[in-house]
């Protein structure tokens, strides 16, 4: 439904950016969705105590995209970290969110934190599946893995250099250790 990126920062950078409606709308869909998600929850009760709570998630997901599920979920932990009906994995997973607190209170999920955290659980294992069937090319690589990729040119380069330090003007090896590549001698 709602397509539009979750806005993440808060109202004074906005402000700066003059990005004022950004940020307002991005808060409406936030409230919205939190009401999705309670409605959804809901209407997954099919018995005392049973909720089909995999199907609401999906239906949440696929309404609001995992971005925005997960930052509304992730504030819900943040704004109830003092409850103890939450589990100390979803607690800190929802801590790995910078949301600023300013407006987040309004977008809190209002539905029993015992129900909620069993609907976070079913919404992470969603989010998982979803970014593993993502594609390839649409996955950022990590900044250590830059740095890795980096380092292994820096000693590809490095070692190249020994070897055209290692030949001589005619193209023999001053040490008189070789190998074939390309048609060409390389000096090891």
């Amino acid at each position: 439904m709602e397509n539009q990126p979750v806005y993440k920062q808060d109202a004074d950078y906005a402000r700066q950016q003059d990005e004022l409606a950004l940020y307002r709308d991005s808060n409406r869909i936030n409230g919205a969705c939190a009401q999705a998600i309670e409605q959804a929850i809901k209407d997954s009760n099919y018995a005392l105590y049973r909720y089909d709570l995999d199907s609401a998630a999906q239906k949440v997901i696929a309404e609001y995209g995992a971005e925005r599920v997960a930052w509304v979920l992730a504030a819900t932990l943040q704004n109830l970290e003092h409850d103890g009906r939450f589990s100390r994995y979803n607690k800190d997973w929802g801590k790995g969110f910078s949301i600023p607190k300013e407006r987040s209170i309004y977008y809190t999920i209002n539905t029993h934190p015992t129900v909620l955290d069993g609907f976070i659980d079913v919404a992470r294992k969603e989010f998982a599946a979803l970014e593993k069937s993502a594609p390839k090319a649409e996955k950022k690589t990590s900044v250590l893995n830059r740095l890795e990729e980096g380092k292994k040119a820096a000693v590809q380069e490095t070692s190249n250099r020994k070897a055209l330090r290692n030949a001589t003007a005619d193209g023999r090896c001053n040490n008189g250790l070789y190998r074939r590549r390309n048609q060409s001698h390389v000096c090891l």
